[in-house]
């Protein structure tokens, strides 16, 4: 079974690969490839770049890059027997509160995960006061008014407050932001709520963003579904006498589905012969015509080494670009 295109979620693969991708691959089993990770994110092995093979259960190791949460200030409070200055996905720390404040949350333990520290290690006062004026009228008991109604900041998932208080007054106006790949109910990356004498006017809430329906023209694709989340994958198949121009599949993310899928044509063109590289040759004999889909390899001199896929395909009348020799 081939391997598809590794899509990498924060990550890359090596500069000829990532251009190339759309006809370097699928990859044949014991090929592999170079990936490295964006700024803020980190390989499980921490080394920067890492290898990948394509193998009978698709690409190993599982090519992943991790959330890297650093080791930073904590209003009021600190982090506890810290070994490092940075903590990968997936990865405990605690954190403890000075005097006259406590850990949002019991034990004060925070885990690094996509969106960064979760809970977010924050120190609140031990007591939340209400303050409370009495009134006296002669020969009328006591009365107590409730002069200063106020709300509290609320933690929730995929998002966070835009402003760094705790407490709020009456009518005051909070904007919240939804994490990368979240939106609001209504669909924007920022939502409004203010605080009245029952409390906050709605619920901060930020949700998965969905992909849009596909279409695939004298062709079709699996699973079918009503809505398509974050990590779904289609695949794409084409009717009988069509050829696919483009990727057997597609995935959806938080900025729409890549790559984009193919189209069903009924003639694709041919390729001429095949690009000649320098320091290297064309395996096998060349001939004046190649059809779409065909696939011809190349080969550097001795102690060169070959840079990019060996293998390019003609796709509808041009070849994938072919690899280097250095």
């Amino acid at each position: 079974k081939p391997c598809e295109y590794p899509a990498i979620k924060n990550g890359k693969l090596s500069g000829s690969l990532e251009y190339g991708r759309y006809y370097y691959f699928p990859a044949r089993l014991g090929q592999y490839v170079d990936y490295h990770c964006s700024n803020g994110y980190s390989t499980p092995s921490g080394d920067y770049w890492v290898r990948i093979t394509c193998s009978e259960r698709g690409w190993s190791p599982e090519p992943k890059c991790l959330k890297i949460c650093q080791i930073r200030q904590v209003e009021n409070g600190y982090f506890s027997r810290i070994r490092k200055n940075f903590y990968k996905e997936g990865e405990r720390v605690r954190y403890v509160c000075n005097d006259d404040y406590r850990t949002e949350h019991k034990d004060g333990e925070v885990t690094c995960t996509k969106d960064d520290w979760s809970p977010p290690p924050r120190c609140i006062r031990k007591k939340l006061r209400w303050y409370l004026h009495t009134m006296v009228i002669s020969g009328v008991p006591p009365i107590a008014i409730r002069t200063e109604e106020k709300c509290q900041k609320i933690h929730f998932a995929h998002g966070y407050f835009t402003s760094q208080k705790e407490i709020f007054n009456l009518q005051e106006t909070v904007t919240y932001n939804c994490h990368t790949g979240f939106v609001t109910p209504e669909g924007h990356e920022t939502g409004r709520i203010q605080c009245q004498e029952n409390g906050w006017t709605a619920s901060p809430k930020c949700i998965t963003i969905e992909c849009e329906m596909l279409t695939l023209p004298n062709g079709d694709f699996s699973p079918k579904k009503g809505k398509y989340r974050n990590g779904d994958v289609v695949k794409f198949t084409c009717a009988n006498n069509y050829l696919r121009v483009g990727p057997a599949s597609t995935q959806c993310y938080y900025f729409g589905w890549f790559p984009s899928p193919p189209v069903c044509k009924v003639g694709a063109s041919g390729c001429g012969p095949p690009p000649a590289i320098t320091n290297g040759t064309i395996a096998g004999d060349s001939v004046e015509q190649y059809r779409h889909g065909d696939r011809m390899q190349y080969a550097c001199n001795d102690e060169l080494k070959l840079v990019g896929s060996k293998e390019i395909e003609c796709v509808d009348g041009q070849w994938s670009p072919p690899p280097s020799c250095i």
